[in-house]
């Protein structure tokens, strides 16, 4: 049997849904690299999340940042440290607004966090976690390089310096003010030791030159022709900087620079998603790395959407959580991210909390079981009707638990015969008990249709890579 066309791919909804209707939700593919496989990709699980602390009052999460050590979030509008034991210790009361939070360290040199949060700058003192607010004559975001602390207040389009290795003195007067271009600066952002100070709809490089008393100055090459159009979408992948871009022609392109000139990694159809959301200026960015694929996560919370850019595949999938009261996909909880010295940290968004992002677990934040989602491209031979007389996916089987939900893990399969408008009924059949490698996952007497597209879902918490699905068809005369 010939396998499904298309099966393995990514997110891909045109704006005509006869083009392309695709979705990947909650999986990637992964390229095998082994030329001699049977299957040259792989629809892999995105990672699940473990418990690790909870701040005493749930509150929404605005950033966390790990290094040297040293774990701090912040919830609401208190700054925490996470401790070595998993247990939580409420710092300092912040300025609060609905921005998130940056952070920057001068390592051991200085002993130092920066945090912007309401506006404020505040310098954390390591080992002590001493805190102390700074006055600036704003507070936008952060950035460290070589040596310096940089501040920009994007309320006056103004960036400022910190004495070398030491946060808490920043001069009122030694301040650099945007005059490259006409727009506003709106964000910062640090990529191979460059400051990206990213505009409203152009923006610019600058690099360390030694100057004094301001010891960064622009690159001449380093103006661009594209501006950010949600100041906190930007995140480092590997040594790119990505954002969800603004300028002069519009809005809602995803981009990446690794220089001075940003190229477009965002897919049409990611980009006629953007367009129909209200708002941009909301996105969240946060990047990670795991098995070697490298991510880049950006959440646009009024849209309640989320996408997911895989740097070794350079492919598009979704990453959403399913609300089971509302029966419907909403925007992923996990909002920030950080690497401590032995694990992935995400913090969820609604509550706060502080999670474990890892392929070893299988559940959503909260504990929810993760609902993933495969419907491949619209199947069609020439307008020809056909009928379908079997459907089989390839899959890793016998990997059920052994009580609970996953004993019996099971897989849905549903049918739209006009393109993806409309849809019938569930079918079901399991991957099989654990140890049932023999299991096949398969359908029969599956309808007859022009246009046909299928949709695969699964929910059991355990692992279940899908490789391939063949399709056993007879067609019609007309």
């Amino acid at each position: 049997m010939p396998s499904y066309p298309g099966f393995i791919g990514p997110s891909y909804q045109s704006v005509s849904y006869m083009a392309d209707a695709e979705r990947l939700i909650n999986r990637f593919p992964e390229a095998n690299e082994s030329s001699s496989a049977p299957s040259p990709w792989v629809l892999l699980q995105c990672p699940g999340f473990r418990f690790v602390a909870q701040p005493p009052s749930a509150a929404l999460g605005r950033g966390i940042f790990s290094q040297n050590g040293i774990t701090l979030f912040v919830a609401g509008n208190v700054l925490y440290s996470l401790n070595a034991d998993n247990s939580v210790t409420a710092r300092a009361t912040l300025a609060g607004d609905a921005n998130p939070c940056t952070f920057m360290t001068n390592g051991d040199a200085g002993s130092q966090v920066g945090v912007t949060s309401g506006n404020q700058f505040y310098v954390v003192s390591v080992p002590g976690f001493g805190v102390t607010p700074v006055t600036t004559t704003g507070a936008t975001m952060c950035g460290f390089l070589d040596g310096f602390g940089f501040i920009l207040d994007a309320s006056s389009s103004t960036l400022q310096v910190t004495n070398f290795e030491n946060f808490l003195v920043v001069n009122p007067g030694n301040i650099a003010q945007r005059t490259a271009g006409s727009d506003p600066w709106r964000a910062l952002y640090i990529v191979n030791r460059l400051a990206y100070l990213l505009g409203e709809r152009t923006s610019e490089v600058w690099w360390n030159n030694g100057g004094a008393p301001f010891p960064l100055a622009p690159i001449q090459e380093g103006f661009m022709q594209e501006g950010i159009g949600a100041p906190f979408s930007g995140a480092r992948l590997d040594t790119s900087l990505l954002w969800v871009s603004h300028n002069d022609q519009g809005r809602g392109k995803i981009v990446a620079a690794s220089g001075y000139t940003p190229q477009r990694v965002s897919t049409h159809a990611v980009e006629a998603s953007l367009q129909t959301y209200s708002t941009l200026a909301d996105a969240i960015g946060f990047s990670y790395q795991e098995n070697g694929h490298t991510f880049y996560t950006v959440t646009f919370p009024t849209a309640q959407r989320t996408w997911c850019y895989d740097q070794s595949s350079s492919l598009f999938h979704e990453r959403l959580y399913w609300n089971t009261t509302l029966a419907t996909w909403t925007a992923y909880r996990p909002g920030f991210a950080c690497s401590d010295t032995a694990r992935n940290l995400v913090q969820d968004r609604a509550t706060g909390a502080i999670y474990e992002m890892t392929t070893q677990v299988f559940t959503d934040v909260d504990g929810a079981m993760i609902r993933r989602l495969r419907q491949p491209p619209r199947l069609s031979f020439d307008q020809r009707r056909f009928i379908t007389n079997s459907i089989e996916l390839i899959a890793d089987k016998g990997n059920g638990l052994v009580m609970g939900q996953g004993a019996l893990p099971q897989v849905m399969r549903r049918t739209s015969k006009d393109g993806g408008k409309t849809w019938g009924n569930e079918h079901w059949a399991t991957s099989g008990p654990i140890g049932a490698f023999g299991t096949r996952i398969r359908w029969t007497q599956c309808g007859q249709a022009r246009n046909r597209v299928d949709e695969f879902v699964d929910t059991d918490p355990v692992f279940a890579p899908w490789v391939d699905c063949v399709i056993n068809v007879t067609l019609g005369t007309s």
